[in-house]
């Protein structure tokens, strides 16, 4: 025998099961974060913490006249309203990142929800709820934000929203999302080659488009130019920083590490400048297999190449951070509902980068040379599969209009 309500209640639960069950998951999602509060990583200990400090003993925004460690001024603009509040200042910068890691982790599940190609709801639904969860529970992105108290699902987000928004040709939109993207970090950059194809192959929004950068990159810092500060050093903040580590790679197994892994300073005065490159040159070399391929830009291809281009970047750029790998580590798991064959090369993945976290966080034994060596391997893996499955597709269409 069951009562009358309880039958009501577990007919409600079962109709509603997935939402329960996402729920479920985020709560127990957030608790994991919860638990990491105390945690004071190197860069909170040395860096995030004491610029806080400054930042709140200067004034807060008044502060910002004053150039504090070595984030741009949209950062520091955000820190110092959060020293208004009752706040720890590790509680603040995770907390912040926190909110991200949901929006991305939101931003990504509606996607591929709107994506899937299957006209059943209920299964739209589940397979955008997995991509969801997917992210949250990814381990890079909750020690990045929770463990760490690192931004790096902050600027990410605003990509994947510029990319999502190129996928719906929404270009004025995707340039503003982008700029504030580059306007919290420079690494956002990388995604910057994505912007700049589009631009050639669709010929539907003019070159000017690109001012955005530079136009919100100045509005970034109106409230240091209030406070004092000169507004040019929006500008000279990102010059300063992209000679700021003097070494080869910053803890990210690079394609350079499996050359030279001993004498990275040094090798960093000599390849500096050719890496830079080498990275363009490969840049140059997909556009223009993609453009003389006719490659349709369909929101499969444009994640497709947008992972891509961004894994070239820091692959082969110098001086890259471990955390560096952000935006492609988000995409690969978009791409791994578009295409389940992509499974191993993401547990792959994953491995390599989790690893290169442990070296950091946990002091784990390094072996550089032999990350770099796998993590080359999946970068090939992943271009040479992702581009025979565009290619493959694209080469009957062609054939078909050529007929």
């Amino acid at each position: 025998m069951i009562f009358s309500f309880e039958k009501k209640i577990l007919e409600w639960a079962h109709k509603h099961v997935l939402l329960i069950g996402v729920t479920v998951l985020t709560i127990i999602s957030i608790c994991i974060r919860y638990s990491f509060r105390e945690i004071i990583s190197n860069d909170s200990y040395w860096c995030l913490i004491p610029w806080y400090e400054i930042i709140k003993s200067n004034g807060g925004l008044a502060g910002l006249k004053t150039q504090v460690g070595n984030y741009n001024l949209l950062y520091q603009t955000i820190i110092a309203i959060f020293t208004y509040f009752p706040i720890e200042p590790l509680n603040a910068y995770k907390l912040l990142s926190g909110v991200f890691d949901y929006l991305c982790a939101g931003a990504i599940g509606w996607f591929i929800y709107e994506n899937v190609e299957t006209a059943d709801e209920n299964k739209k639904r589940l397979i955008g709820a997995m991509a969801y969860c997917a992210v949250i529970y990814s381990p890079l992105v909750f020690l990045n934000s929770s463990y760490w108290g690192q931004c790096d699902a902050m600027y990410s987000f605003f990509c994947l929203a510029s990319l999502f928004s190129l996928c719906k040709e929404k270009y004025t939109k995707a340039f503003v999302l982008f700029g504030i993207a580059f306007a919290l970090k420079l690494q956002a950059v990388f995604f910057l080659p994505v912007l700049l194809f589009v631009y050639f192959v669709k010929k539907k929004f003019s070159c000017l488009y690109f001012l955005f950068l530079p136009v919100i990159l100045l509005i970034s810092g109106i409230p240091a130019a209030i406070a004092g500060r000169k507004i040019t050093d929006v500008f000279t903040i990102y010059l300063g920083q992209t000679d700021f580590y003097r070494t080869i790679s910053m803890n990210y197994p690079s394609f350079w590490n499996i050359l030279q892994d001993k004498f990275k300073d040094q090798f960093y005065l000599d390849f500096k400048r050719p890496a830079m490159a080498i990275a363009i040159a490969v840049l140059a070399i997909y556009m223009i297999v993609w453009a003389k391929r006719k490659l349709e830009l369909t929101n499969r291809n444009l994640v497709f190449i947008s992972f891509i281009m961004v894994y070239t970047c820091v692959l082969f750029l110098p001086a890259m951070h471990e955390r560096y790998g952000f935006i492609y580590e988000l995409l690969a798991l978009i791409i791994v509902f578009y295409d389940l064959r992509t499974l191993p090369l993401l547990v792959a993945m994953y491995y390599v980068d989790c690893t290169t976290y442990g070296f950091y966080l946990f002091e784990r034994t390094e072996n550089m040379t032999l990350l770099s060596l796998v993590n080359t391997t999946v970068y090939i893996g992943y271009v040479a599969y992702l581009m025979y499955v565009m290619l493959k597709e694209n080469r009957g269409k062609i054939r078909e209009l050529s007929e």
